[in-house]
């Protein structure tokens, strides 16, 4: 995943623009996440399942590629001449409220999940 993160959203001839941070850092990102959510469950003694450690970091691991994509994307398509700030400003505003809603959506069908009777689902 870090190599296909790093190609596809870098440009390879670049040695600045190459995308490996971006990369790194965002599944570094994703790796603190599912650790801290594991502990804080193991504290509230809340029992994991197997579909728990297996499957549910890779649907956060391509929740959380699928926003790099987009705001990469996005980033990618203002105009070079302005700053830093402004273009991250403009694209920001541009993708964060999709960004912001596809969130909501996900976080609501995590709970409808939660609350069902089924097992591999709660």
């Amino acid at each position: 995943m870090f190599i296909y993160i790093t190609v596809a959203i870098g440009s390879i001839p670049s040695k600045i623009h190459t995308g490996f941070l971006l990369g790194l850092f965002g599944i570094l990102i994703v790796i603190i996440s599912l650790v801290c959510s594991i502990g804080l469950a193991g504290y509230l003694n809340v029992g994991l399942s197997m579909i728990s450690a297996e499957v549910v970091p890779f649907l956060v691991l391509a929740i959380g590629v699928d926003n790099m994509f987009i705001i990469s994307n996005a980033y990618k398509r203002t105009d070079a001449s302005n700053t830093i700030e402004n273009r991250m400003a403009y694209t920001l505003s541009e993708v964060g409220p999709s960004i912001t809603t596809a969130a909501i959506c996900e976080f609501s069908a995590f709970i409808v999940g939660y609350f069902t009777n089924i097992p591999a689902l709660s």
